[in-house]
């Protein structure tokens, strides 16, 4: 594949990113507690409310650490588009980006990605 194109296809891939399973060795603990969880849980409308919890629940956390800073600020943040995304992706995500970030940082993942 053409390098140009496979940069194209892989630019918004939450897989590539070097973020991704960032630290995950010391999530164990959280992980089992979420397989846990997960057992517990009967009906499909308890799945989904169970993982509509996680799903706010990061988004809480992605919110707080932009607000400290942590994806940078006024030109630097623009750089950067942060999300909690579901897979497959759906118009939720595109919700929780626009809550997420500013506008400005938006617009290419609008116009190349985001589900409406």
């Amino acid at each position: 594949m053409h390098v140009e194109k496979a940069k194209y296809y892989l630019k918004w891939s939450y897989a590539e990113t070097p973020y991704f399973a960032y630290g995950e060795e010391y999530f164990e603990d959280v992980n089992n507690v979420f397989l846990e969880r997960m057992r517990k849980l009967r009906t499909e409308e308890e799945r989904d409310n169970e993982i509509q919890l996680r799903i706010n629940s990061m988004e809480k956390v992605m919110h707080n650490l932009d607000m400290d800073g942590m994806f940078g600020q006024g030109k630097e943040r623009l750089g950067i588009v942060i999300n909690a995304e579901v897979m497959p992706p759906d118009f939720t995500n595109t919700e929780r980006a626009l809550r997420l970030n500013p506008r400005e940082a938006l617009d290419e993942w609008l116009e190349e990605i985001a589900e409406v």
